[in-house]
């Protein structure tokens, strides 16, 4: 019988756990849209449930989704599609004046003063300086959606770790967490 400590599913579930706790802490940590390029992903989807069709790569320059529209659909349409179900975000959302509440002392991030405002938007307590709640709540949606696909690339990871190393001959060739 094998114990639980050189058990493989248990050893995923711990590593899935470990990877799914640390997403939702930084989710809780990220104020909304001020993930790199989260902004122009959220347009994304919403502009794909808002028209059906893909945004013109012609019109880069002057579209919400920016350089995203290079960006293969498959997410976005899921997204798109359960944004869709739960009625996410609402109109007040499309006819949103982003300009309010757009930080007006934001620049371009400067590495090397760790005291730089990063942020975008203006946020406060809870969202409340946003002014926005449905793009928070689609938000928050669209990024639990990310945590999806992120936690299938890991189990994804760890298939092809167990497919091709099965007897690594030095001993370095796969990480001790995933054997």
């Amino acid at each position: 019988m094998q114990s639980l400590t050189t058990s493989k599913p248990l050893k995923l579930a711990v590593l899935l756990l470990i990877f799914i706790a640390g997403v939702l802490a930084h989710q809780a940590a990220l104020p909304a849209l001020e993930g790199n390029d989260e902004a122009l992903h959220y347009n994304y989807a919403v502009w794909l449930r808002e028209t059906h069709r893909l945004p013109d790569r012609t019109t880069i320059d002057r579209n919400t989704t920016q350089q995203e529209t290079g960006q293969p659909p498959l997410t976005y349409a899921i997204d798109a599609a359960i944004f869709d179900v739960l009625k996410l975000p609402d109109q007040s959302a499309s006819d949103a004046e982003m300009a309010p509440v757009r930080n007006r002392w934001y620049t371009p991030p400067d590495w090397s003063n760790r005291g730089d405002n990063f942020n975008q938007f203006v946020h406060g307590t809870d969202e409340r300086g946003f002014a926005h709640p449905a793009i928070v709540e689609a938000d928050k949606v669209g990024r639990l959606i990310s945590l999806f696909w992120a936690a299938l690339a890991v189990v994804g990871a760890y298939g092809i770790d167990r497919a091709l190393c099965l007897q690594p001959a030095d001993g370095l060739s796969r990480f001790d967490v995933v054997q």
